[in-house]
């Protein structure tokens, strides 16, 4: 019970203060407002006084009269102590509706339809730049607090973005890359960007997110999935894969086992994986778990690659060269410019020219060579 009555009044408190910081803006720092008010209460308990707690209707009146400074509570309570002493005859028969009409009237300057309003303007997946989640939470907290009370609306409204937090931080947004030429060759979401450039054989895939225990089995099911669907789309099997980590922090051993499984599994259906973007923690676990750790094992490599802080560009055209060396020079130049997209062939044919320009070039100097020889 005494745990249910602080989280109540620390909750109302904070949420009247909250208002009253944004509509006057100045800093609210929550941690006062608890030391505030657990001393407040530590003091009053050596003379039977009740939890101390804000109050939605006064702090409302207060800001109605234009009060700005602490002494208005001191000239509150002076003026409420007065009354209960002295008026209390006078006030025996005032009708309730008229307490009501003062606490109703005092009350509407913490009335806020801004917020919905604006938010409602939003109503947009979380992916497409909306705030469809957040007009959510506030209908939940509106709807539960006029039919169950404050405490149980904030509270159940508390919970649901709890939720959420921890949805986004099992399930984070996992995305195929592509090269964007009109940002300076960037590389962002394909579908966000559906003309952004990407390479036959070669998957870009970012986790936008933390990878540990509770998130480690959603990217191994998102990078099977999105490699599938990068096969499927360039009517091709997928060579190389170039994981980006720039957005992961953090790894644990779960996620780093399943890291381990995936490269394991991809290399047995011949598809090689590189790291980019590995900082810190990140960089120094893979390097030691993955690479350094199965070599003294005498376990079979899972990465070629030496370094791991990388930038996607430079992963990507060493994925671009192992691609070429596996299966474009058996081949030649002329299967290369054949089989690689449009955007690639027009290098590939100033390639081959260059070549046919130096080989000319060579035979007409043999021959010069023979005449002067001659």
């Amino acid at each position: 019970g005494g745990v249910l009555v602080a989280l109540t009044s620390f909750l109302t408190t904070y949420a009247t203060a909250k208002k009253m910081a944004l509509q006057h803006n100045y800093r609210l720092d929550a941690s006062q407002e608890l030391f505030a008010l657990g001393a407040a209460g530590a003091v009053g308990s050596f003379f039977g006084a009740f939890t101390p707690s804000g109050s939605l209707s006064r702090t409302g009146l207060s800001a109605e009269c234009g009060v700005t400074t602490q002494l208005g509570g001191v000239f509150a309570a002076a003026t409420m102590g007065i009354g209960l002493t002295c008026l209390t005859p006078a006030l025996k028969y005032l009708p309730k509706v008229a307490i009501a009409a003062i606490i109703m009237k005092s009350s509407y300057s913490l009335l806020d339809l801004d917020t919905p309003m604006s938010l409602a303007k939003s109503w947009k997946p979380k992916r497409q730049g909306g705030l469809k989640r957040d007009l959510v939470i506030w209908c939940t907290a509106f709807v539960c607090t006029l039919a169950l009370g404050v405490v149980w609306g904030i509270g159940l409204a508390v919970l649901f973005s709890v939720g959420m937090i921890v949805h986004d931080a099992t399930e984070p947004q996992a995305v195929i890359l592509g090269q964007v030429q009109t940002l300076g060759r960037k590389w962002r979401d394909i579908e966000a960007w559906p003309n952004a450039r990407t390479y036959r054989g070669i998957l870009v895939f970012e986790f936008r997110g933390p990878l540990f225990f509770a998130s480690a089995e959603f990217f191994q099911d998102q990078m099977n999935r999105l490699r599938l669907k990068a096969e499927e789309r360039d009517d091709h099997p997928i060579s190389i894969a170039v994981l980006s980590l720039e957005s992961v922090h953090h790894l644990d051993s779960t996620a780093l086992r399943i890291l381990e499984d995936i490269l394991s599994e991809w290399r047995k259906i011949n598809v090689s994986c590189i790291i980019s973007g590995a900082r810190h923690q990140v960089r120094l676990l893979i390097e030691e778990k993955l690479v350094r750790l199965r070599k003294e094992r005498g376990l079979p490599s899972l990465l070629d690659q030496t370094a791991f802080m990388i930038t996607i560009s430079d992963a990507v055209e060493q994925a671009r060269q192992r691609f070429a060396a596996h299966h474009g020079h058996v081949r030649g130049s002329m299967g290369i410019a054949a089989e690689a997209p449009l955007w690639e062939r027009g290098g590939a044919a100033e390639i081959i020219q260059e070549k046919v320009r130096r080989s000319k070039s060579f035979t007409v100097g043999d021959k010069g060579i023979q005449r002067q020889r001659s």
